[in-house]
């Protein structure tokens, strides 16, 4: 049976990527809700023709929407971060039926070089790892300009913050965070660097900005510089975009170029798992901790400032 897709916040970057992903996968759209470009509304949706939304709004604004269809049966696959604040993310968390109808769009977590270094981080011991994401915008206005969305760090590196948790468990405490609004004189941190330490463990230096200029390659036709660094007594691994470099303890060096894919494509293929049934990828309760740690790093900022 074809899945029944409805697109909530449709002609938003995101969503139109959603949209265009969810339609290359075979899904039936059956509904568009965006006022920019369509006249339905949420409580047209009906649960009896709808197997899944997607809800890909300003952060703000996602767990109310979410929680009121979750409310009404529907399974939901909605935009990262959960919420802009811890608040938020754990009142959509009480909402019955989120632990299981409710996906959070972490699409790192479909990059096949995320398997590739778990894997190897379940044999080493991880001593430090660096992210650094740079996402491509030509200006900072709108929703991101918001100082309530948190800034580049809610809106862009809680990707790289989940996915260093995702590999690396363990509780995290901030240490230290500069931060800089001088690339577009927006009213939010626009480039931040932050250290923090993960348990008593790795310790992990993030850099993350929103640029002006276009990269000679990235993810999402490169609208999105990525890469994450990982050092371990044993050797290190390098994931850049789509190739992964590993050293071993003795110095060998190998490179591994991945094939080049849409992770909106194949996160859609991930959600009609999730629409028929199945568990969440990133449920609820794994979508709080970047969020809770997004907010450290922001909470360290109004401290400092």
């Amino acid at each position: 049976m074809t899945a029944r897709v409805a697109v909530v916040g449709a002609a938003g970057w995101a969503g139109s990527r959603q949209l265009n992903a969810f339609a290359e996968v075979g899904a039936e759209i059956v509904a568009v809700v965006d006022p920019a470009i369509s006249s339905t509304t949420i409580d047209e949706l009906d649960p009896a023709g709808v197997d899944l939304v997607v809800v890909a709004l300003p952060t703000r604004a996602q767990p109310a929407v979410c929680a009121g269809l979750l409310g009404r049966g529907f399974r939901v696959l909605c935009e990262k971060p959960v919420a802009a604040d811890p608040v938020q993310a754990r009142e959509l968390a009480s909402v019955p039926g989120a632990a299981d109808r409710l996906m959070i769009g972490y699409m790192l977590r479909e990059h096949p070089a995320f398997e590739i270094l778990r894997d190897w981080v379940s044999t080493v011991d991880v001593e430090a790892a660096s992210i650094r994401t740079v996402a491509r915008k030509t200006e900072v206005g709108s929703w991101r300009a918001d100082p309530r969305e948190g800034g580049v760090v809610v809106v862009n590196a809680v990707h790289a913050l989940e996915i260093v948790g995702a590999l690396i468990p363990g509780e995290p405490s901030v240490l230290d965070v500069r931060s800089s609004s001088g690339l577009y004189g927006s009213s939010v941190p626009e480039m931040v660097h932050a250290a923090y330490r993960i348990g008593d463990g790795p310790l992990v230096r993030l850099e993350a900005y929103w640029s002006p200029w276009d990269n000679a390659e990235g993810l999402n036709d490169g609208d999105w510089d990525l890469s994450v660094d990982l050092i371990a007594r044993q050797g290190r691994r390098y994931w850049h975009n789509w190739t992964i470099e590993a050293w071993d303890r003795d110095g060998d060096r190998e490179v591994r170029t991945l094939p080049e894919e849409d992770l909106f494509v194949r996160q859609a293929r991930t959600a009609l798992k999730f629409a028929a049934g199945g568990r969440p990828s990133v449920d609820v309760e794994a979508a709080l901790r970047p969020t809770e740690l997004a907010a450290a790093i922001n909470g360290e900022l109004e401290t400092s400032a």
